[in-house]
């Protein structure tokens, strides 16, 4: 081979690397894309408001754990309190969506009979989601409660 044609080929290789680094996801950890709903809900019969929250994903997931974190303890600690937190059993079912502090079938705490800590309004929340190899978080506040006068 000549020089020229060695030079061609090495500038094909380095070519085709940048196109896989930069414009295909080969590289890049899968992800998936999650909503949170929060939203405030009155009794009909004690009148009291609750806020809760759901979430959804843009596919479904096996997710082999969850974890729900106050935000500010996650940017500063590096073990931040988690207040709730699910890991998967045996196999959990594909899930498209879930609520907080929901029986998930095929998922149970990490800490053994550790219910869900309740959320508070007016407070940023972090929730994060590993199924298998793919991940992702989404932030999240609860609306603030209307109180009675």
């Amino acid at each position: 081979m000549s020089k020229k044609n060695i030079f061609l080929f090495l500038l094909l290789i380095v070519l085709g690397g940048i196109y896989l680094v930069y414009f295909t996801s080969f590289f890049q950890k899968p992800s998936v894309r999650i909503s949170a709903r929060p939203r405030v809900e009155r009794s009909h019969r004690s009148g009291k408001e609750t806020a809760s929250v759901s979430f959804s994903f843009d596919q479904k997931l096996s997710i082999s754990e969850l974890k729900v974190v106050a935000l500010s303890d996650f940017e500063t600690n590096k073990y931040p309190h988690a207040l709730w937190n699910l890991v998967s059993d045996t196999n959990s079912i594909p899930l498209k969506g879930f609520a907080y502090g929901e029986f998930i079938k095929g998922m149970k705490p990490k800490v053994a009979k550790v219910r869900p800590e309740p959320l508070q309004p007016q407070t940023k929340y972090r929730l994060l989601v590993d199924a298998g190899k793919i991940q992702g978080q989404v932030d999240f506040e609860l609306p603030n409660l209307r109180t009675e006068h």
